[in-house]
């Protein structure tokens, strides 16, 4: 994990502009009912990328037993931008 951290604090702004657009492009949320493992949706509450309205919207067309974490007062979410966070792995 420290390896991941390390190279996204390095990583060129097209890459990162490009996983972006990869990630938005991914519709997931008919797969998630279909999925053999447990699902957990997380998410930072103050992300302007993915507002906090839109991501409850999203949780609550996710089968029953799908998992919520916000992290609560984050403008983003901690596994993106871990130098912008205080929280780290």
């Amino acid at each position: 994990m420290r390896a991941l951290i390390e190279d996204m604090d390095v990583a060129p702004e097209r890459r990162l502009r490009g996983s972006f657009r990869s990630w938005f492009g991914l519709r997931l949320g008919a797969d998630v009912g279909h999925l053999s493992m447990p699902v957990i949706l997380m998410g930072g509450g103050q992300d302007a990328v993915v507002p906090l309205t839109d991501m409850l919207e999203t949780w609550a067309m996710y089968p029953a037993g799908t998992g919520l974490h916000i992290w609560h007062g984050q403008v983003i979410r901690p596994i993106l931008m871990p130098r912008h966070n205080s929280l780290r792995c």
